[in-house]
């Protein structure tokens, strides 16, 4: 029997909203994992754990390099900052699977008080890390919860976004550094007001496209970005882009059910109603049972005034997937006294997971 050990670090950036459209933005990723297949006569804490698949994964556990001589190099970083920094950048999280999966608190460099530093992000990082890692340490055992762990890693991430910030994402040759980057951006954010900059996501992903042409989490991510540029701009050019991405990430991971949605906003130009109601016809002509085809119909409708239509397709979504809260809700708001053109919300969930990580 298999038996997977997880210690997940999952971020969750709030919801910012196109189009009537709810985005949510997720980062997901195991800090280690690893397969542990015991025989008749051993526990599964006595055997070895798989290594880690070669990856962005791979690129996320490894230790940086030469922090210290770029924080020397920064005038706007003190003097304190670049052996706390070496220290931190350091940490080889691929050491951590010798124990079992226990990340060891004692690992972990304290901040020092002297490496004051004036930039927001870098501050909540610190914060964060402060209140998850060093302040929960004193009360809890050696063994580092998984609040603690993803706060260690935007740590180490939001350093690397300091020390590289004014340097252009086309002259960083490290992933391990363009991994920082992204998932600096993906999860250093406090929500639906500060969204992640999806620009910035798109220019990182290219770069380590370039790098390393197999990182299919890099080429979702760049579908996302181009999708964000498509339904913020509007424009054909946006769309054609778009459409390239989804079908680059399509090809190197067709079986996604996370662009299933994705592949929906980009043709039909961020859910057009007309387009959203001939592609879901479309659907459900493959798949007379699929809920999500009638979800996009009922939308599509809602938002022409079909509110009757819409509301009896959404209906026939609910009753294909029971399981589905927001599909409940929805119909809810639609179906309240005071309902008008804006109360049929969609959501689309932007989400990197550990299974993209994996060449």
């Amino acid at each position: 029997m298999d038996v997977k050990k997880l210690i997940p670090v999952l971020a969750v950036i709030g919801v910012f909203v196109y189009g009537g459209w709810k985005i949510r933005s997720h980062f997901q990723h195991v800090l280690q994992h690893g397969t542990l297949t015991p025989s008749s006569h051993e526990t599964p804490a006595s055997t070895p754990a798989q290594p880690l698949k070669k990856g962005l994964g791979e690129y996320l556990h490894q230790p940086r390099e030469h922090y210290e001589t770029l924080a020397k190099a920064n005038p706007a970083i003190p003097a304190a900052c670049g052996d706390y920094f070496e220290r931190l950048e350091a940490i080889d999280f691929r050491d951590f699977q010798k124990t079992n999966f226990k990340l060891q608190y004692q690992a972990i460099p304290s901040p020092d008080p002297d490496c004051v530093i004036a930039d927001a992000s870098y501050s909540l990082a610190e914060k964060d890390f402060m209140q998850k890692c060093m302040l929960q340490h004193e009360r809890r055992s050696d063994v580092v919860d998984d609040d603690c762990a993803r706060a260690l890693f935007l740590m180490r991430a939001s350093v690397t976004r300091l020390l590289l910030k004014d340097k252009p994402v086309s002259e960083i040759t490290d992933l391990k550094q363009l991994s920082d980057l992204m998932f600096a951006e993906f999860v250093g954010k406090s929500g639906e007001s500060d969204p992640p900059d999806f620009a910035r996501l798109g220019q990182v992903a290219e770069r380590m496209l370039e790098l390393n042409p197999n990182l299919y989490a890099a080429a979702k991510v760049a579908t996302f970005s181009d999708l964000e540029k498509g339904m913020s701009e509007k424009t054909p050019e946006a769309w054609q882009k778009a459409q390239a991405a989804l079908k680059r990430a399509e090809t190197m991971n067709p079986e996604d059910p996370d662009l299933t949605d994705t592949a929906m906003a980009i043709q039909t130009q961020g859910f057009d109603p007309a387009r959203t109601v001939d592609e879901a016809n479309r659907m459900l002509q493959e798949d007379p049972n699929d809920d999500r085809g009638y979800f996009f119909l009922a939308y599509g409708q809602w938002k022409a005034n079909d509110r009757q239509a819409a509301i009896a397709n959404l209906q026939k979504a609910i009753d294909l997937n029971p399981s589905r809260e927001d599909y409940r809700q929805i119909m809810n708001e639609i179906t309240a006294p005071k309902a008008d053109g804006d109360s049929f919300k969609g959501a689309l969930s932007v989400t990197v997971s550990d299974d993209d990580f994996n060449e």
